[in-house]
């Protein structure tokens, strides 16, 4: 079955919910996808993979953990992002009160003057009133703000992941930019020593003024590389104390480091995991909601008020005084509002189809990320291969040419190339693994992992 298949499957079933869902309590995430369908393994598997529980599994280096931490804790953009689910949770709470008879108390003070005394009257007014939800607009509306809090907490979910998955791709990045400077600080000292070679035996007599020429030209571009390289690492550096939320800390970038390949579970249990997904699919249930309210807003209202109004010459006397009670019963029809809120039933409607085209956009990317990475968790398993080859091939190389070299078997050029070719496959297979280890975390991302 193809990945096109599944989401075919799994875009049925949130239509359907989308069409019914205002009439019944929000299911989980599986329940929304469809927890009945049967749905095939991914079409491939990945060596060295291993069943994860979460993000926090994938390293096992308690510095980076630390740092995780650190950022969870301090990270500012995460931190809206928590506001944002109390924001929700107190808008869910306004709305689910309108449910709920409103009451009411009053009390008033009044003076007349003439040409007689003055009258004070003091008056005490207590109402209630209730609007019966006949057709159910404002459980509609109560429905639309629980599912707007589960997409909240689903957005809040994501933003944690991305964030620890941004930390440790980061912490990569420093710790393999540290080796691989390394690496063009020693290509660096043999560039130097042979200058200095070259120059002794210029002097002497034995090597040419190109030869020396070449050799200081190639140590200009290695050492313009390196300041490079440098200063991509000062400015990653800078980004990490952003990301921890404290531009004053100075972490400790750990030395490198393995992540773990993720074990791919079925589709189905991938897209109940992801909190994209989730988020995707409470805003289409919600807008759905809105557009059963919009609705039910062309109906009749039908809503009851009581009012007791007790009015006495003192304020403490009130209470025991004679009463008026009045009970009201009113039903309000809209009859003709310039065919506004027809308008805003349309607008609803639309806005409901949007977001289910938002859901099978988050779906699709979905799957389509979970393939890119596992294929490419494949793809760099056999280049790093390939890569640790050509490095053994090149120091071989290397080490013949700079023999023949000092034996006047082969030229300058022969040997920086030699040599610059060493240098190169060892900063090929560095970044190789740079990219191996970051690949990992966005697949365990993908595949919906948390913390």
């Amino acid at each position: 079955m193809s990945a096109t298949t599944v989401v075919l499957r799994l875009l049925t079933f949130a239509s359907l919910a989308l069409s019914l869902g205002c009439g019944h309590q929000s299911p989980s995430t599986a329940e929304r996808l469809g927890a009945e369908a049967v749905l095939p393994e991914w079409s491939r598997s990945l060596d060295a993979a291993v069943e994860v529980p979460n993000l926090w599994h994938l390293v096992a280096d308690p510095e980076v953990t630390g740092l995780v931490s650190a950022a969870l804790a301090g990270n500012p953009n995460l931190a809206q992002t928590a506001l944002r689910v109390s924001e929700a949770e107190a808008a869910l709470r306004r709305q689910s009160g309108a449910v709920l008879p409103a009451a009411s108390l009053q009390t008033s003070s009044r003076t007349s003057s003439g040409d007689s005394a003055g009258l004070d009257t003091e008056t005490f007014v207590a109402s209630l009133a209730w609007e019966a939800d006949l057709w159910g607009r404002l459980r509609s509306q109560a429905r639309a703000g629980a599912e707007r809090l589960y997409a909240s907490e689903a957005d809040y979910r994501a933003a944690q992941n991305s964030l620890a998955a941004t930390v440790i791709r980061t912490l990569l990045e420093l710790a393999y930019s540290e080796e691989i400077i390394g690496v063009e600080q020693r290509r660096i000292d043999t560039l130097r020593l042979n200058e200095t070679l070259i120059r002794e035996r210029y002097l002497v007599g034995i090597g040419s003024l190109a030869d020396l020429e070449a050799a200081r030209t190639s140590a200009a571009r290695a050492r313009a590389g390196l300041l490079e390289r440098q200063e991509r690492y000062t400015r990653l550096s800078r980004s990490l104390r952003v990301i921890l939320g404290d531009y004053d800390a100075d972490p400790q970038v750990p030395d490198v480091f393995a992540v773990t390949v993720p074990a791919a579970p079925v589709p189905l249990s991938v897209m109940s995991a992801r909190p994209d997904v989730a988020s995707a699919m409470a805003r289409a249930n919600a807008a759905a909601a809105d557009a059963n309210a919009a609705g039910k807003a062309l109906l009749p209202t039908v809503s009851l008020s009581l009012d007791q109004t007790r009015s006495s010459a003192s304020l403490g006397n009130v209470l025991s005084a004679d009463g008026l009670t009045v009970l009201l019963l009113n039903i309000t029809a809209p009859v003709f509002q310039g065919g506004q809120l027809r308008a805003e039933r349309d607008r609803a409607e639309f806005a409901a189809e949007r977001e289910f085209w938002v859901l099978r956009e988050a779906l699709l990317n979905a799957l389509r990320e979970v393939e890119d990475s596992m294929n490419l968790e494949q793809s760099l398993q056999l280049q790093t291969h390939e890569r640790e080859l050509a490095l053994r091939f090149a120091r071989n190389n290397r080490t013949l040419f700079e023999s023949r070299y000092q034996e006047g078997l082969a030229n300058i050029f022969d040997l920086l190339n030699a040599q610059q070719t060493a240098f190169d496959a060892e900063v090929q297979l560095l970044s190789a693994r740079l990219l191996q280890n970051q690949n990992r975390v966005d697949l365990g991302v993908a595949l919906g992992l948390s913390l």
